[in-house]
C-alpha cells in the first residue's frame, strides 16, 4: 500500500512539475517580414484625366505656345485574362496614340511586357529598337531606361518630385540634320502621373514640350 501511495505521489509530482514548466516556457515569435511598399506613379482609374499645355522651342531657344491637349483613361480591357487601362491620347501631338497599361507592383507595364515606367532602376535597359521607314530604311536607334530620380520639376499644375523615363535616340547618318542624337524624356510624379514630356523633331531641330496644367483623379 505504501508502495502504491509513493508511486501515485511521484506521478502527481511529475505532472505538477510538467504543468509548471509549460506555463513558464517563453514563446519566441518570428518577426513578420515588412511588406515592400508599392508606389503609384501612374494612377489608373477610369475617368482620370490630365490637361497639358504644349510648346515648341526652336533651335535658337524661342518658346511658343502651340496647343492644349488632354490625356484620359477611357475604359479598361482584358488581354490574356489580365486587366489593362486604356490611356487615350497618350502620345504627344501630332503623335497622339492609344496606350494600354497596368500597374505591376510599383511599375507600369504594357501588354507586350515593355515598361511605361519602372521604379528606382536606372541601370536596366527597358527597351531598345530601330525606327524604320517602309520598306526597311533605318531612321534611328532608340534605347530607353530610367534616368533622374527624385528631381524637382515645376509646371503650371505645381512643383513635383519626379523620376524620368528617358529614351536616347541616335539618328542614322542619312537622316542627320540638326543633330546626331538627342534625349526624349517623360517625367512622372508619385500619385500624379506624367508631369512633363519632351521630344525633338530632328528634321527641323524643334523641341516639343508638354507640361501638366491641371489634372483630376478619381
Amino acid at each position: 500500500m505504501k508502495t502504491r501511495t509513493s508511486i501515485l505521489l511521484l506521478i502527481m509530482s511529475c505532472l505538477i512539475f510538467s504543468c509548471k514548466k509549460k506555463k513558464n516556457e517563453t514563446v519566441t515569435e518570428t518577426p513578420a517580414t515588412p511588406a515592400t511598399p508599392t508606389y503609384n506613379y501612374m494612377p489608373l482609374k477610369i475617368g482620370n484625366y490630365w490637361i497639358y499645355d504644349q510648346y515648341t522651342i526652336d533651335p535658337s531657344g524661342n518658346e511658343t505656345y502651340k496647343t492644349t491637349d488632354s490625356v484620359y483613361i477611357a475604359k479598361d480591357t482584358t488581354i490574356a485574362a489580365v486587366n489593362y487601362f486604356v490611356l487615350e491620347n497618350g502620345g504627344m501631338a501630332p503623335y497622339a496614340t492609344r496606350i494600354m497599361i497596368r500597374q505591376s507592383g510599383s511599375d507600369i507595364v504594357t501588354p507586350t511586357g515593355t515598361f511605361y515606367y519602372k521604379h528606382n532602376d536606372t541601370l536596366t535597359v527597358l527597351e531598345d529598337y530601330y525606327q524604320v521607314t517602309s520598306p526597311s530604311d533605318t531612321i534611328s536607334y532608340n534605347v530607353s531606361r530610367m534616368g533622374q530620380i527624385n528631381k524637382t520639376t515645376t509646371v503650371s499644375a505645381g512643383t513635383f518630385t519626379t523620376s524620368s523615363y528617358n529614351t536616347h535616340v541616335t539618328i542614322w547618318p542619312s537622316y542627320i540634320t540638326c543633330c546626331s542624337s538627342f534625349l526624349r524624356s517623360r517625367k512622372f510624379a508619385e500619385n500624379t502621373g506624367v508631369v512633363s514630356e519632351n521630344m525633338l523633331q530632328f528634321v527641323s531641330g524643334t523641341h516639343i514640350d508638354r507640361r501638366l496644367k491641371r489634372f483630376h483623379l478619381n
